[in-house]
């Protein structure tokens, strides 16, 4: 976009697998994203401020092995909203520009976090 680009976000990442997303211009704007691993399953639950504090949760299989495609899962309806990963961002449904901006933000969180699970060859 060039140099007059909005900051949206910081992610930081902080130890044991959890990161800090903190959104510019907000406030009570930190987030804390944490990956809560059962079986072969890592799972990132968020509340997306943008929908009201909706509950939603980004997850990924890692029998799915060679890929790195997280899904986002609404944990009211278990809907499939969007899936992502380090090249796209897919929408099931069409959001506000505002919702996609934090899906965005937070999915990429998400595979920061995961890079750490995944073997150095993928």
């Amino acid at each position: 976009i060039g140099d007059t680009a909005p900051l949206l976000a910081t992610i930081h990442e902080n130890e044991f697998l959890s990161s800090t997303v903190t959104f510019s211009g907000r406030e009570n704007s930190h987030v804390q994203m944490a990956t809560t691993t059962q079986g072969y399953l890592s799972t990132w639950p968020i509340e997306l401020r943008a929908l009201g504090g909706r509950k939603m949760s980004w997850k990924y299989e890692h029998l799915a092995e060679g890929d790195n495609n997280i899904m986002l899962f609404d944990s009211e309806t278990g809907e499939v909203i969007a899936t992502a990963n380090d090249n796209y961002l897919t929408l099931n449904k069409e959001l506000r520009h505002d919702v996609v901006h934090e899906l965005v933000i937070t999915g990429t969180a998400a595979l920061f976090m995961l890079m750490h699970l995944m073997p150095q060859d993928l």
